[in-house]
């Protein structure tokens, strides 16, 4: 979808320029249908009926990536200087950092590494128990660490007697009394370890920022936030510490059915209240009807819980326009598989394509590598952010998100890769985790999908993901 919201697009026109929301106000609508568009309009919409006192607009999202891209598209959108700088383009990430240091104070952000290798050896140290088949067995670690992030962390516990007592929403079977008391006493011990090492994650810096920021008069009157589905609940409670309650204090965009995140948010439980001002688009102005229903058929037809803690639904989610059905090309081994791509790459770029518009995705980051490393070898240009040079855009699929190209590639959809095997609970473990775990896969390679504009490319070597649908 173009920059301009023109008459051939009323429905976004309409969310973006409404002239004032008595509140908070959630656009909701899955891949392709504009709502990135849509907020960047409603941002320059609100910098331009800013007074001369220095409050200014915050448009941000929950990657730092995300957020540069949002940066580009608003300067293509707007020339004006001065709109231009009652616009701050932020992640949330980076806004917490920067209020928490505010003064002086020093802050190390703990890396995935560092946190992984901790909660691996609570793992290891833990306690065991039976499971659901009589089987003893032991707490992983990153069960651990996403029930410190999402349930802990979330509900912001801070005591034993907290927890017995806190709902587990998302967070698959329930755990008796003194199971709950035997992960307590782990995380307290991972955290004390952190608070030892002085180091801080993300989300324990967006409560800092937010205590910080109830205590300081904020320079924003309004924040419209992008990929809203992907936010924990901290970065949420900074974000409404951020903006005094009124009219137009919050416009929210997201999809649950991109969420690909462990976050599960209610936003009326964080002081949000959007009933009466959600709108849903539903037109895809991106992707062909072919390349979208293929992409509609890997989530499964499972409903969706959206922000504002209703069922979202696909209906009436469609595409204005027609091309070619997706290619799904199996392969016998990895080189072969490589060798059709490098043929695939080069067919389109001597049809013209230009090597920014062309990407491929890949579930893990070895295999990007290997990709990289493959095209290179093969004389492709291959985009390198670091330095600043142009070519074929190769990324892990969750690094896909928000981008958009005439032609994809998507690869190495086997059946030993995806759904990836880290990410998915075991059904042993936690039937319901693992049902949830496989739902946020679907939703990953949903977005991949999705990035396809005009021709998608298919391919996986030995059996075939169980995530990809049948052929019709």
């Amino acid at each position: 979808m173009a920059n301009g919201l023109s008459p051939g697009y009323p429905t976004q026109r309409d969310v973006a320029y409404h002239e004032s929301y008595s509140g908070p106000a959630l656009i909701t609508g899955s891949a392709g249908t504009g709502k990135t568009v849509t907020g960047l309009h409603r941002a320059v919409f609100l910098a331009e009926r800013l007074p001369n006192d220095g409050t200014k607009v915050l448009l941000t999202t929950f990657t730092r990536a995300l957020a540069d891209a949002l940066s580009r598209q608003l300067h293509r959108l707007t020339a004006d200087p001065v709109v231009r700088g009652r616009i701050d383009v932020i992640s949330v990430d980076k806004l917490a950092y920067e209020i928490a240091t505010r003064g002086g104070r020093r802050v190390t952000i703990a890396d995935n590494d560092v946190l992984d290798g901790l909660w691996e050896a609570a793992a290891k140290n833990g306690p065991t128990y039976l499971n659901r088949i009589g089987r003893v067995t032991s707490f992983s670690g990153s069960f651990l660490r996403r029930e410190w992030e999402q349930v802990v962390l979330a509900q912001q516990l801070t005591s034993l007697a907290a927890y017995r007592d806190a709902t587990r929403r998302g967070r698959g079977e329930g755990l008796r009394a003194a199971q709950r008391e035997q992960v307590w006493t782990v995380i307290d011990n991972v955290v004390r370890e952190l608070a030892k090492r002085r180091l801080r994650t993300h989300t324990q810096l967006a409560d800092d920022a937010a205590t910080i920021a109830r205590q300081s008069p904020s320079p924003y009157r309004h924040i419209i936030v992008d990929e809203g589905q992907d936010l924990h609940p901290a970065q949420w409670r900074l974000l409404r510490a951020l903006v005094s309650p009124g009219p137009n204090d919050l416009f929210l965009l997201a999809d649950p059915y991109q969420r690909i995140y462990d976050s599960y948010v209610s936003l009326a439980q964080l002081g949000i209240q959007v009933r009466g001002r959600t709108r849903r688009l539903t037109v895809n102005y991106r992707t062909t009807h072919e390349i979208l229903d293929l992409s509609v058929r890997v989530l499964g037809g499972d409903t969706a819980v959206g922000l504002d803690d209703e069922g979202d639904t696909l209906r009436g989610y469609r595409s204005v326009t027609r091309g070619g059905v997706p290619t799904i090309a199996p392969h016998a081994s990895r080189e072969d598989e490589l060798e059709a791509l490098i043929e695939q790459v080069g067919t389109w770029l001597d049809q013209g394509v230009e090597p920014h518009a062309i990407g491929i995705a890949a579930r893990t980051g070895q295999l990007v590598n290997l990709v990289s490393r493959t095209l290179r070898e093969a004389h492709i240009p291959v985009a390198d952010e670091k330095r600043g040079t142009d070519g074929v855009r190769i990324a892990t699929m969750h690094r896909m998100k928000g981008l958009e190209f005439q032609c994809l590639a998507v690869v190495g959809l086997d059946a030993a890769a995806l759904p990836a095997p880290h990410a998915v609970t075991s059904s042993a473990e936690d039937p319901h985790a693992h049902k949830q775990d496989l739902q946020r896969e679907r939703c990953l390679l949903f977005v991949a999908l999705t990035r396809a504009r005009d021709v998608l490319y298919l391919s996986y070597n030995g059996a075939p993901s169980s995530l990809l649908p049948e052929r019709r």
